[in-house]
C-alpha cells in the first residue's frame, strides 16, 4: 500500500549539523543537539522557505531534528508536530562510533551487514533497513492524506529522508543507500493525479559555504 494524494506538496529537509556529523560518527537515535554550525544551517534554511506556506508541519523527536524544525517555523503561528517514526535508524551499538572504531571492535558487525543489507539489524537495539522503513511507510500512509491539497513540512535525518524519498518513489531499499543528502538540505515533492513527482533534491543553495556532506 502506498500514499496516493492528487495535490499537495512536501518540504522534507535534513536537520542541521551536529558535532557528531561533523566527526563522522553515527548518531542513530542519540539525542545530540544542534552545533552552531547547524544552527548557523537551519536558520538559512528557514530564510530559503521564509516565502513558502506551510501548512502542516511535522518532526523527529529527537532535539537536533526538532530545533531545526522551530528554526523553520520561526514566528509563523503553526504547532510542530513530533513523531518517533521519524526518528533516524537505531544504529545499536555502533551509536557514537566511527566507521573505523566499528570496524575495528565488531568486524563480525560489518561483514553480517554487508551479506544482509536490508534485514540486518545492529546488535544492541539496533533497527534494520526494513524495519525503518516499515516504519516511516506508516508515518507516511497516516499523516498525509490528512493534508490533500497542502503543504507540509517534514525534518528528519539522513537515513530517515532517504526511506521517505524511497518509500514515495518506490525506490528498492537495496539502493537508498546511493541517495546523499547534506545537512540542512531540502528536498520537494509535488502530489499529482498522475502521481508523486520529486520536483527537487538536495537542495542546498541556500547554504553557500555552509553546505557539508557529513555521513559515516
Amino acid at each position: 500500500m502506498k500514499v496516493e494524494l492528487s495535490s499537495g506538496r512536501l518540504l522534507l529537509c535534513r536537520h542541521g549539523q551536529t558535532g557528531f556529523n561533523a566527526d563522522r560518527r553515527f548518531q542513530g537515535q542519540l539525542d545530540e543537539p544542534l552545533s552552531d554550525e547547524g544552527r548557523r544551517q537551519s536558520r538559512l534554511l528557514a530564510q530559503r522557505l521564509a516565502a513558502e506556506p506551510i501548512d502542516a508541519a511535522y518532526s523527529s523527536d529527537l532535539c537536533r531534528a526538532s530545533e531545526t524544525a522551530r528554526l523553520i517555523l520561526a514566528e509563523r503561528a503553526l504547532p510542530l508536530r513530533l513523531d518517533p517514526r521519524l526518528r533516524e535508524v537505531a544504529f545499536g551499538r555502533w551509536e557514537g562510533l566511527t566507521f573505523s572504531e566499528i570496524k575495528d571492535r565488531y568486524p563480525e558487525d560489518v561483514a553480517a551487514r554487508e551479506r544482509e543489507l536490508i534485514h540486518f539489524a545492529m546488535p544492541g537495539g539496533g533497527e534494520s533497513l526494513a524495519q525503518l522503513a516499515e516504519r516511516v511507510a506508516g508515518f507516511l500512509l497516516e499523516t498525509l492524506p490528512e493534508h490533500e491539497g497542502q503543504t507540509v513540512l517534514i525534518v528528519s535525518h539522513g537515513g530517515t529522508v532517504n526511506a521517505i524519498i524511497s518509500s514515495l518513489l518506490d525506490i528498492p531499499l537495496q539502493s537508498w543507500w546511493r541517495l546523499r543528502n547534506h545537512n540542512g538540505n531540502l528536498t520537494t515533492f509535488e502530489f499529482t493525479p498522475l502521481g508523486t513527482r520529486l520536483t527537487s533534491f538536495n537542495d542546498t543553495c541556500h547554504l553557500e559555504d555552509h553546505a557539508q556532506l557529513r555521513w559515516p
